[in-house]
């Protein structure tokens, strides 16, 4: 990759981490989870052939997937097994179906 390209992968990583908390304030922290996770899902989908520097920069930054899993294993240390098993479930289904979306569109 270019010296340019790093800079855009970069640039849309930021952006994606940015937005990614903004949505997180003024939606909540799990169902911000949900809707960061199924919008750039969606989105991934959409530019996957388009463009790595939107796909894994802007996406990557802006999914949270690692927030997702502190977010099961905190229902699985409250004893709610029924909503970390759902909440796994969900995004999965969700986010897969979202993907499958966007290539689709594309």
């Amino acid at each position: 990759m270019t010296a340019a390209g790093w800079i855009a992968l970069l640039g849309a990583a930021a952006a994606g981490a940015l937005l990614r908390h903004l949505v997180g304030q003024v939606v909540g922290s799990r169902a911000g989870t949900l809707a960061v996770n199924l919008s750039g899902s969606l989105l991934a989908g959409l530019v996957t052939g388009k463009g790595v520097v939107l796909a894994t920069g802007f996406c990557g930054a802006f999914t949270t997937f690692s927030t997702f899993t502190v977010d099961t294993v905190g229902l699985l240390e409250q004893g709610d097994l029924r909503g970390a098993f759902g909440n796994v479930a969900r995004t999965l289904v969700l986010c897969a179906a979202a993907a499958a979306a966007g290539l689709a569109l594309a």
